[in-house]
């Protein structure tokens, strides 16, 4: 691993997909341990069109790949495909250009957490993403814990919506991403395939309800944060150990940090605020308002606390869920909710949506 980026094109600039090609000694090696014999023609003539067939192969799933895109990938599993107006391949290209450049956003981020977000988004005309998120989360403590994602992706433009039509909907795969937490650094999942939404207006870009401005005229060796982007190349990383995203990663921050203190009191009002100002829009971040149709959710959540500060129970009434398994996912994340702890148990009821 470098110690820093002099040189952000040298790392950014590598292929999508590749090989590995043999040395020539490792070839001399390879005749000496598994010599060619000579007296078997058919088999060569075998192995020449096995290869050629695997090339015509891999040539085909690109061309495919390039002009129809992700086959039965996500955009091709949405209902109401009505809903857009499909590119073409020569609008496709043009959208990438379009939407190519150095991207920066420094701000709160969309939900009502006391953090600040910055990102660095880098957008090449050939789709290729190269994007550093940082999150600095403010603990109820006082404290400040920070978390970065660093992702390696593409796109490709798939068309606009009838309705909206400057919103630009793109297929998009991450081919790696690395996570970086104060007491780990790991891989997430790659090779995972989603949907990605874009708007240009005037010099700006808008993707996830928030708006990227121009990294303008500033030295690019700033662009990034030093060595970050290296890490996508590391072979000392382990796998992250589970699903993990700056949801599940401020939630816990939140937990352990509430984990720690002490009240002589636990008051209903204390509680609703520590889930109105942390839990709540934590748990609206890992499940947005999107997965319902855009349609508001809310209910009344009954938290039974025990003593040591851990939910111990939670239930829901007068819920109006659209989607029944919302249900489940909200109790279930509620239970993994830490309170401080108290001289005695006690059931609150907070009012909840999203």
């Amino acid at each position: 691993m470098r110690a820093g980026i002099e040189n952000p094109d040298i790392s950014r600039n590598r292929p999508f997909f590749g090989f590995n090609g043999s040395t020539a000694l490792d070839d001399t090696l390879m005749l000496k341990h598994h010599p060619i014999p000579k007296n078997k023609p058919l088999l060569g003539a075998r192995l020449q069109l096995l290869i050629f067939i695997v090339i015509l192969a891999g040539l085909l799933i690109s061309y495919n790949l390039a002009s129809k895109g992700m086959g039965g990938g996500p955009i091709g599993a949405f209902p109401g495909m009505g809903e857009y107006l499909q590119f073409d391949s020569t609008q496709k290209e043009g959208v990438k250009a379009t939407l190519s450049g150095f991207w920066a956003y420094d701000g709160p981020g969309t939900v009502s957490l006391p953090m600040r977000e910055r990102i660095r988004l880098e957008l090449k005309k050939n789709g290729i993403i190269w994007e550093v998120r940082e999150y600095m989360l403010r603990l109820p403590s006082g404290d400040t814990t920070r978390f970065t994602h660093v992702m390696h992706s593409y796109i490709l433009p798939y068309g606009i919506r009838r309705k909206h039509q400057t919103e630009i909907v793109c297929e998009s795969r991450v081919l790696r991403q690395v996570l970086f937490m104060p007491d780990d650094t790991c891989y997430g999942q790659s090779q995972v395939d989603g949907v990605r939404s874009f708007k240009r207006g005037g010099a700006n870009l808008t993707t996830e309800s928030l708006c990227l401005v121009p990294y303008g005229d500033r030295p690019l060796r700033d662009f990034f944060p030093a060595g970050a982007i290296d890490f996508i190349d590391s072979i000392r990383l382990d796998a992250c150990p589970r699903a993990m995203d700056f949801a599940v990663f401020a939630q816990k921050a939140v937990a352990d940090d509430l984990k720690r203190m002490t009240v002589d009191t636990r008051r209903r009002e204390d509680v609703r605020a520590i889930v109105d100002r942390y839990y709540g829009p934590i748990f609206r971040m890992a499940f947005p308002r999107e997965n319902t149709a855009g349609k508001r959710q809310s209910a009344n959540l009954s938290l039974s606390i025990d003593a040591g500060g851990e939910v111990v129970q939670a239930r829901l009434s007068g819920f109006h869920l659209i989607i029944a398994q919302w249900e489940t996912r909200l109790i279930s994340s509620a239970k993994s909710w830490q309170f401080p702890k108290s001289n005695a148990a006690a059931t609150v009821r907070c009012p909840v949506e999203w």
